[in-house]
């Protein structure tokens, strides 16, 4: 078939970019690739286009694999030329070493409380250099007096510090924690020996920052306890300090952390909640396009919401291709709006690939796009509530409402079936998806995942809901009360089922050993898996 006519080549040529760029970044090839790569694409383009306007339609299988490969050395021209670390004005090419360095940067993420200083990644904008500030790119992280609370993601300081190479391992598991880091663009760690704030109009990320505070405020005021406070907070706030330890770890021991950092699960919810709201407006043209646009706002105001981490940030592209795709056309697959999305990111920074979270969220939503309606579609849970077989008898009034009461129950029965059953199969697939990389890089793995996922995450959709409305009526007593007394209860009900499930024997198996070459063979595997589903189901079209 036609690569023209095809619904999964955007996401074929996503693959492709994700592997130039994975080549790139995991390579860690030589600056200045770009300049004899980007002759070869122009000249395979070229070909590709003759070769299509001479050729007959039987060798478009020839094209299509000519476009990949194209595409391949895209991602690798884009890692060169987007890549901070091949910059001439990265920062670390015009620092002095072993010396003091003044220096200008912008925080970019929350503060962390380490044993004897503060802890956080910023943007070195400016530094000092032969007595002139000289404008830089980069990151570092920076060590800071535990004094300085004032420092938070937006705000710009002006500190002087020694820049030092990063530890090249860390942790028990001799974690290559250099390599990781400056795949993320961290070049160096600064130890400051003064930081002061640089005065500056208020900038967007600080407004944003002025309205978390408000909404933390709002959730401190309420009756619920610290412990439950702290799980609002990371919920609602994306604020992964907040819950305690032991909070975190008997989430941890459920396989249930994830709901404690904010990520596509909770983006999705939100985006879900909207969707069933306006569900009864029905499937007009007026009523898809008025839902979309709820749907973009609710996902965004979220993500805005819960600090506009780059997870978030991700997830709410990710959904914004997909709710896009699915508003401008029907035919227009979750393949396709995720492969656009993740062409968007990567060509924004390719060394994305490298980031976990980006592999465990690309992982979990290819692999329900693939797997959740074949494997759902292999029950007819539905069928129990099924009320054909009373059409056309002659019943009294009495055995009417009988048989209505009795096909109601039935009914509920069903759907609460089938919201079980869909629950089971995705936490399935979603976590069959992503076991591998867990694997790989946790080594640690919960046999009772199922159990928990599928009791507590179906809940947490009710859960969040139930927290916005909360926050929603805070300026109304009666109703702040009552909806603080349902987010009580909840609270109660997740912690309780937590802790059930981390009490369970061998709630957490931890130190698996789970090589490179098994995670390869493993999503080999998979990949494999999701060839031969699409293909029985005929919806690949290669």
């Amino acid at each position: 078939m036609s690569i023209h006519n095809s619904h999964n080549t955007p996401f074929l040529y996503a693959v492709a970019f994700a592997t130039g760029c994975g080549i790139g970044t995991y390579g860690n090839l030589a600056p200045g690739i770009s300049r004899w790569l980007l002759p070869c694409v122009v000249v395979l383009c070229l070909l590709n286009i003759t070769f299509q306007l001479f050729s007959n339609k039987s060798h478009y299988g020839v094209s299509l694999a000519t476009t990949l490969v194209t595409a391949v050395l895209l991602g690798l021209t884009a890692y060169d030329l987007r890549n901070p670390m091949h910059r001439e004005d990265n920062y670390i090419r015009h620092i002095p070493r072993n010396t003091l360095t003044p220096f200008i940067a912008e925080v970019k993420s929350e503060p962390q409380r380490t044993p004897k200083r503060l802890k956080t990644t910023v943007e070195i904008t400016a530094i000092l250099h032969s007595d002139s500030l000289k404008a830089t790119v980069g990151k570092a992280v920076v060590y800071f007096d535990t004094l300085a609370t004032w420092v938070a993601p937006g705000v710009r300081v002006m500190a002087v510090g020694e820049f030092q190479p990063l530890p090249d391992t860390v942790g028990t598991e001799q974690f290559h924690y250099r390599q990781y880091m400056q795949r993320k663009g961290v070049m160096s760690q600064c130890f400051t020996s003064g930081i002061e704030p640089v005065q500056s109009s208020a900038t967007t990320t600080v407004r944003i920052r002025r309205w978390r505070n408000a909404l933390a405020g709002v959730v401190n005021s309420s009756h619920l306890s610290p412990e439950r406070r702290g799980i609002v907070k990371a919920l609602v706030l994306g604020e992964r300090e907040a819950p305690d330890e032991i909070t975190k770890a008997e989430f941890r021991a459920a396989c249930l952390s994830h709901l404690l950092c904010v990520s596509g699960l909770h983006v999705g919810i939100v985006a879900l909640l909207v969707a069933l709201l306006l569900r009864p407006l029905g499937a007009n043209l007026h009523s898809r396009i008025l839902k979309g646009v709820a749907e973009l706002a609710a996902v965004w105001l979220f993500v805005i919401m819960t600090g506009a981490a780059p997870s978030t940030l991700r997830a709410g592209t990710m959904l914004s291709f997909i709710i896009v795709g699915r508003l401008v056309t029907n035919r227009m697959e979750t393949l396709s709006a995720l492969g656009l999305s993740a062409l968007t990111l990567l060509m924004i920074r390719p060394t994305m690939i490298a980031d976990i979270g980006f592999q465990l969220s690309y992982a979990a939503v290819t692999g329900i796009a693939v797997f959740y309606k074949p494997i759902h579609d292999l029950v007819e849970v539905r069928r129990i509530g099924d009320v054909t077989g009373y059409i056309g008898e002659k019943l009294t009034q009495r055995q009417r409402r009988r048989r209505r009461l009795k096909w109601l129950c039935r009914r509920i029965a069903a759907d609460g079936l089938e919201l079980l059953w869909k629950s089971t199969v995705l936490t399935i697939v979603a976590q069959v998806c992503v076991m591998p990389l867990t694997l790989y890089y946790f080594h640690q793995l919960s046999p009772w995942f199922l159990v928990a996922n599928v009791l507590i995450v179906p809940f947490t959709g009710l859960l969040l809901g139930s927290i916005m409305v909360m926050m929603a009526t805070s300026g109304w007593a009666w109703g702040w009360l009552a909806m603080t007394d349902v987010v009580n209860w909840e609270l109660g009900v997740v912690c309780d089922v937590t802790r059930w499930v981390a009490a369970l024997p061998g709630a957490m198996v931890e130190e698996v050993e789970f090589s490179l070459p098994m995670l390869a063979v493993a999503m080999l595997t998979l990949t494999a898996a999701a060839v031969w589903v699409r293909a029985r189901t005929g919806r690949i079209n290669l």
